[in-house]
């Protein structure tokens, strides 16, 4: 709910940076209470929203799946180079840790500059805005 506040305030924002939503969470139909919302704000502008529901489907699959694969990786690192924000909604818990880890091994594996584990924690540090819950 506080990231749908953030979305209605920069709707209408031109100067808001290219940016890209991952949403995790187990089930699609019980969790993504807001999912036509951040569809249509997505549709609207241009931020990209990539959905992780673990739990419908055999095999489980978790946001940090898909920022690391390879095209959606590169996106994220361009991203990222480009002074874009990654915004992360869902479980606190342990997800939230996890993409800290994956986004900074993808900023260690894509820049150019041979990123230390601590420059790399600084960078996403900066990119990264977290939505996140505990149950």
């Amino acid at each position: 709910a506080p990231f749908r506040s953030f979305i209605r305030h920069i709707y209408n924002d031109a100067s808001v940076a290219d940016s890209m939503l991952f949403f995790g969470s187990r089930h699609n139909k019980a969790d993504y209470l807001y999912g036509e919302e951040l569809e249509a704000w997505s549709k609207a502008d241009g931020c990209s929203l990539i959905t992780a529901f673990s739990r419908d489907q055999p095999e489980k699959v978790y946001v940090q799946h898909r920022i690391s694969q390879p095209e959606r990786a590169k996106r994220v690192w361009e991203l990222i180079q480009n002074d874009g924000q990654i915004y992360i909604c869902g479980d606190g818990w342990s997800m939230a840790s996890d993409v800290r880890q994956s986004l900074e091994q993808l900023a260690q594996k894509y820049s150019n500059e041979n990123l230390s584990e601590e420059d790399a924690k600084k960078l996403i540090e900066s990119r990264i805005h977290l939505d996140v819950w505990v149950v």
